[in-house]
């Protein structure tokens, strides 16, 4: 969307690449907790590090699934650029 910005009308495209940025950055985020699971899996044998990191990361995954389902929203009720 960025290389055919150019092409866009610049304020519909700009408000659009916002709401596509914002979600984006939620679902690194939940990838980042998926990954940090495995992670923590291979370099720990602690239970008790597991059980504490688990509970914290379920519940990062948890207002992370609800930000980008709210995310997801604003991008579907804005307009894009080519419509």
């Amino acid at each position: 969307l960025d290389f055919l910005s150019v092409a866009l009308p610049k304020s519909t495209t700009e408000r659009y690449v916002a709401k596509l940025s914002e979600l984006q950055d939620v679902l690194g985020a939940l990838n980042d907790a998926a990954v940090a699971r495995t992670a923590l899996r291979k370099i720990t044998r602690s239970s008790s590090t597991l059980e504490i990191a688990e509970r914290w990361l379920s519940a990062r995954e948890q207002i992370k699934s609800q930000q980008a389902e709210a995310r997801l929203l604003a991008l579907a009720e804005t307009p894009p650029p080519w419509g």
